[in-house]
């Protein structure tokens, strides 16, 4: 017996819940001025009035209302001069005057003058001039003039003229002008004009001040606090930690090194420091562990100041260093791309304002290729040179 009365309580409640949904719509409808409004060329309609509030409008080319409170379906176009409520559906544009609670779509431009509660859609563009609270997405650009919580989703860009959060997500630039707390996730361009507390991901990234992660080929900040990861960071005020090729912060120590090693002959380097951490990028010629000693590399190492000041310091790094032979004819000479690592203990003594010495003592760790099992051989590893800031 109770395994057929289950079936009957399921439909039981299914009709329960069909039916509240329909007194609901009702109630939606029955609070309109209009029940239904058929709109073919407004004012081809039979509500010709324009401020006409209606619970259902059903447009073909162009319909017009003042509100709509329940389902608002067109064909091409339509625009209301107040507010609308529950499911809008325009295919090329819709215009709503007031706010927008619910579901407003079009495949081509939907426009609020005034608040979204909800999701709002455009197959090109989604605009907004007040704040949006919920989803709001386009296909090129995705635009909310009072800011915006929750999401912004764009195949080009995406801007906020007011606080933000909780993600902005596009294929070219995220832009937010007031504080933003959340993530930023661009090809190409994510700026935070004013704080950012969160996570920046992206090929230039910029904030006026952050607390929080930046990711990309260019990290820029004003007062950082936290992590910037990229090729070249910099920031106006750094408390925390920078990885990068190139690390700078107003004032912090940097500096150009001339020097030999027993794996490269000749290198320059071009050094910086941030809150200890050190980093040092190398262009090198000569291979002096190899069977062909014509050879480029290119290094990076990165490491911790662990004692000094400004007169010398000591640190430790660990480096990896690409080594690209010169062709050869001979098959006894190792011609392939081959790398090496690095772990150093290094340091600087200043003879001057802008001269020094700089010597370092480690390891070298060299594979002779790429491929998987590559043959490996262990070197004392000695450099010195001279450093110019």
């Amino acid at each position: 017996m109770n395994d057929r009365a289950r079936p009957s309580r399921r439909r039981v409640r299914g009709r329960r819940l069909a039916l509240t949904m329909l007194l609901l719509a009702a109630g939606a409808v029955a609070a309109a001025g209009t029940p239904i409004s058929l709109q073919f060329l407004h004012p081809i309609a039979t509500t010709p009035d324009p401020e006409t509030d209606a619970g259902v409008r059903l447009s073909l080319l162009w319909g017009r209302s003042g509100s709509v409170r329940a389902l608002d379906l067109g064909l091409v176009a339509g625009a209301t001069s107040g507010d609308v409520r529950g499911l809008q559906w325009q295919t090329f544009y819709a215009g709503v005057g007031g706010e927008l609670r619910g579901l407003g779509l079009s495949a081509g431009v939907h426009l609020v003058q005034q608040d979204v509660s909800g999701l709002q859609l455009g197959g090109l563009a989604a605009w907004s001039g007040g704040r949006v609270g919920g989803v709001q997405a386009a296909g090129a650009v995705a635009y909310a003039d009072g800011g915006f919580g929750g999401v912004q989703l764009s195949g080009l860009m995406n801007a906020s003229d007011g606080p933000g959060g909780f993600l902005q997500l596009a294929s070219v630039a995220n832009v937010n002008v007031g504080d933003f707390r959340g993530v930023q996730i661009a090809g190409f361009v994510n700026h935070a004009n004013a704080e950012l507390s969160g996570l920046q991901l992206g090929g230039f990234n910029n904030a006026e001040s952050a607390m929080g992660v930046q990711v990309g080929l260019v990290n820029l900040g004003g007062e950082m606090n936290g992590f910037q990861i990229g090729a070249i960071n910099r920031a106006r005020q750094l408390d925390g930690v920078p990885v990068g090729l190139i690390n700078t912060t107003p004032g912090s120590p940097r500096g150009w090194i001339f020097y030999g090693s027993t794996l490269s002959l000749g290198n320059l380097s071009y050094h910086t420091e941030v809150n200890r951490w050190t980093s040092q990028l190398s262009l090198g010629y000569g291979d002096n562990h190899g069977s062909q000693d014509e050879a480029l590399t290119l290094a990076w190492h990165y490491g911790y100041r662990v004692l000094g000041d400004a007169r010398w310091w000591l640190g430790i790094d660990l480096g990896f260093v690409h080594i690209m032979p010169k062709a050869s004819d001979d098959p006894e000479v190792n011609d392939r791309l081959h790398w090496a690592l690095q772990p150093r203990l290094n340091g600087e003594l200043a003879l001057g304002r802008h001269v020094g010495i700089w010597a370092a003592a480690g390891a070298s760790f060299i594979q002779s290729s790429y491929d998987s099992g590559a043959e490996s051989e262990t070197e004392l590893l000695l450099a010195g040179g001279v450093v110019l800031r």
